[in-house]
Protein backbone atom coordinates (compact mmCIF):
# COMPACT_ATOMS: atom_id res chain seq x y z
CA UNK A 1 0.00 0.00 0.00
CA UNK A 2 2.74 2.56 0.47
CA UNK A 3 3.45 2.51 -3.31
CA UNK A 4 -0.13 3.15 -4.27
CA UNK A 5 -0.13 5.88 -1.55
CA UNK A 6 3.61 7.13 -2.96
CA UNK A 7 1.93 6.63 -6.85
CA UNK A 8 -1.06 8.97 -5.51
CA UNK A 9 1.45 11.85 -3.85
CA UNK A 10 2.85 11.93 -6.79
CA UNK A 11 -0.30 12.15 -8.93
CA UNK A 12 -1.46 14.99 -7.20
CA UNK A 13 1.44 16.68 -6.74
CA UNK A 14 1.83 16.42 -10.48
CA UNK A 15 -2.18 17.78 -10.71
CA UNK A 16 -0.89 20.71 -9.00
CA UNK A 17 1.85 21.37 -10.53
CA UNK A 18 0.04 21.47 -13.76
CA UNK A 19 -2.53 23.71 -12.94
CA UNK A 20 -0.16 26.35 -10.89
CA UNK A 21 1.54 26.39 -13.87
CA UNK A 22 -1.28 27.15 -16.44
CA UNK A 23 -2.66 29.81 -13.55
CA UNK A 24 0.70 31.42 -14.24
CA UNK A 25 0.92 31.46 -17.60
CA UNK A 26 -3.03 33.32 -18.09
CA UNK A 27 -2.80 36.97 -17.65
CA UNK A 28 -4.82 38.48 -14.84
CA UNK A 29 -6.59 41.85 -15.79
CA UNK A 30 -3.88 43.47 -13.92
CA UNK A 31 -1.64 42.90 -16.36
CA UNK A 32 -3.58 43.15 -18.94
CA UNK A 33 -4.28 46.45 -18.13
CA UNK A 34 -0.66 46.69 -17.75
CA UNK A 35 -0.14 45.93 -21.48
CA UNK A 36 -2.93 48.34 -22.78
CA UNK A 37 -1.62 51.48 -20.70
CA UNK A 38 2.00 51.02 -22.34
CA UNK A 39 0.59 50.13 -25.44
CA UNK A 40 -1.72 53.91 -25.28
CA UNK A 41 1.79 55.65 -23.94
CA UNK A 42 3.72 54.27 -27.49
CA UNK A 43 0.91 55.05 -29.21
CA UNK A 44 0.73 58.74 -27.77
CA UNK A 45 4.75 58.90 -28.45
CA UNK A 46 3.93 57.55 -31.72
CA UNK A 47 1.74 60.83 -32.95
CA UNK A 48 4.36 63.41 -30.87
CA UNK A 49 6.68 61.95 -33.36
CA UNK A 50 4.19 61.78 -36.68
CA UNK A 51 3.65 65.95 -35.82
CA UNK A 52 6.99 66.60 -35.51
CA UNK A 53 8.11 64.72 -38.83
CA UNK A 54 5.36 66.87 -40.06
CA UNK A 55 5.81 70.17 -38.85
CA UNK A 56 9.56 69.29 -40.07
CA UNK A 57 8.24 68.67 -43.63
CA UNK A 58 6.09 71.67 -43.69
CA UNK A 59 9.60 74.18 -42.42
CA UNK A 60 11.69 72.36 -45.77
CA UNK A 61 8.18 73.01 -47.63
CA UNK A 62 8.19 76.45 -47.11
CA UNK A 63 11.90 76.36 -48.47
CA UNK A 64 10.77 74.83 -51.67
CA UNK A 65 11.64 76.88 -55.33
CA UNK A 66 8.95 77.65 -57.37
CA UNK A 67 8.29 76.90 -60.93
CA UNK A 68 9.13 79.69 -63.56
CA UNK A 69 9.18 77.36 -66.90
CA UNK A 70 8.43 73.83 -67.90
CA UNK A 71 9.38 73.56 -71.50
CA UNK A 72 9.41 69.93 -73.34
CA UNK A 73 8.11 67.51 -75.67
CA UNK A 74 6.54 64.89 -75.60
CA UNK A 75 7.54 62.65 -71.98
CA UNK A 76 10.64 64.81 -71.62
CA UNK A 77 10.33 68.26 -69.96
CA UNK A 78 12.47 70.27 -68.03
CA UNK A 79 11.92 73.06 -65.67
CA UNK A 80 13.43 76.11 -64.48
CA UNK A 81 12.89 76.66 -60.98
CA UNK A 82 12.61 79.54 -58.86
CA UNK A 83 14.39 79.52 -55.09
CA UNK A 84 13.47 81.34 -52.59
CA UNK A 85 17.45 83.12 -52.01
CA UNK A 86 16.63 83.88 -56.23
CA UNK A 87 18.71 81.51 -57.69
CA UNK A 88 17.22 80.30 -60.93
CA UNK A 89 18.22 76.74 -61.75
CA UNK A 90 17.06 74.18 -64.88
CA UNK A 91 16.52 70.41 -63.92
CA UNK A 92 14.98 67.32 -65.04
CA UNK A 93 13.29 64.20 -63.39
CA UNK A 94 15.66 62.58 -61.23
CA UNK A 95 18.12 65.40 -59.89
CA UNK A 96 18.50 66.78 -56.97
CA UNK A 97 17.42 70.42 -56.24
CA UNK A 98 17.96 70.34 -52.95
CA UNK A 99 19.41 67.99 -50.01
CA UNK A 100 17.08 64.87 -49.85
CA UNK A 101 14.66 66.81 -52.21
CA UNK A 102 14.38 65.13 -56.33
CA UNK A 103 12.33 66.03 -59.22
CA UNK A 104 10.07 62.93 -59.05
CA UNK A 105 7.96 63.95 -62.27
CA UNK A 106 7.46 67.00 -64.72
CA UNK A 107 4.02 67.16 -66.82
CA UNK A 108 2.86 70.65 -68.54
CA UNK A 109 0.71 71.98 -65.77
CA UNK A 110 3.08 71.18 -62.29
CA UNK A 111 6.13 69.74 -61.01
CA UNK A 112 6.52 66.66 -58.75
CA UNK A 113 9.67 66.37 -56.08
CA UNK A 114 10.38 63.91 -53.50
CA UNK A 115 11.23 64.48 -49.91
CA UNK A 116 13.19 62.20 -47.68
CA UNK A 117 10.97 62.84 -44.45
CA UNK A 118 12.78 60.24 -41.86
CA UNK A 119 13.58 56.56 -41.74
CA UNK A 120 13.37 56.17 -45.34
CA UNK A 121 10.08 57.69 -46.24
CA UNK A 122 9.38 59.93 -48.64
CA UNK A 123 6.88 62.66 -49.54
CA UNK A 124 5.31 64.00 -52.96
CA UNK A 125 5.11 67.82 -52.63
CA UNK A 126 3.59 69.56 -55.90
CA UNK A 127 5.78 72.27 -56.60
CA UNK A 128 3.61 76.01 -57.19
CA UNK A 129 4.44 78.35 -59.72
CA UNK A 130 5.68 81.44 -58.75
CA UNK A 131 3.77 84.79 -58.15
CA UNK A 132 1.60 86.01 -61.09
CA UNK A 133 4.22 89.15 -61.14
CA UNK A 134 7.47 87.41 -62.38
CA UNK A 135 7.63 85.65 -65.44
CA UNK A 136 6.17 82.24 -64.75
CA UNK A 137 4.98 80.50 -68.04
CA UNK A 138 3.91 77.21 -68.94
CA UNK A 139 5.28 76.39 -72.24
CA UNK A 140 4.99 73.19 -73.73
CA UNK A 141 5.54 72.05 -77.56
CA UNK A 142 3.79 69.46 -77.80
CA UNK A 143 0.09 70.46 -78.77
CA UNK A 144 -1.77 67.31 -77.30
CA UNK A 145 -0.82 68.00 -73.80
CA UNK A 146 -0.48 72.16 -74.35
CA UNK A 147 -2.58 73.69 -71.50
CA UNK A 148 -5.60 75.55 -73.50
CA UNK A 149 -4.49 78.65 -75.13
CA UNK A 150 -5.70 81.35 -72.85
CA UNK A 151 -5.16 85.18 -74.08
CA UNK A 152 -3.07 85.54 -70.89
CA UNK A 153 -0.70 83.10 -71.17
CA UNK A 154 -0.82 84.10 -74.77
CA UNK A 155 0.77 87.37 -73.92
CA UNK A 156 2.95 85.80 -71.32
CA UNK A 157 4.73 84.11 -73.83
CA UNK A 158 4.67 86.25 -76.62
CA UNK A 159 4.44 89.85 -75.91
CA UNK A 160 3.70 92.40 -78.11
CA UNK A 161 6.79 93.54 -80.07
CA UNK A 162 7.97 97.12 -78.75
CA UNK A 163 6.58 100.27 -80.61
CA UNK A 164 9.42 102.15 -82.71
CA UNK A 165 9.48 105.03 -84.26
CA UNK A 166 11.18 105.11 -87.76
CA UNK A 167 11.37 108.72 -89.81
CA UNK A 168 12.87 108.43 -92.81
CA UNK A 169 15.70 111.33 -93.25
CA UNK A 170 15.92 113.85 -95.82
Amino acid sequence: MSERRLAGIVLIALVALTATGSEAQTPTWLDEMATIDAQIQLLQKQMELDVLLEQRAAQRSSMLPSILTIVGFGDRYSVELLFPNGRIGRYRVGDEIAPEVWISAIRPRGVTVDMAIADGKRRAVALEFAAAGSDATAVATDTATAPAQSPALLQAVRPDPPAINVRAQP
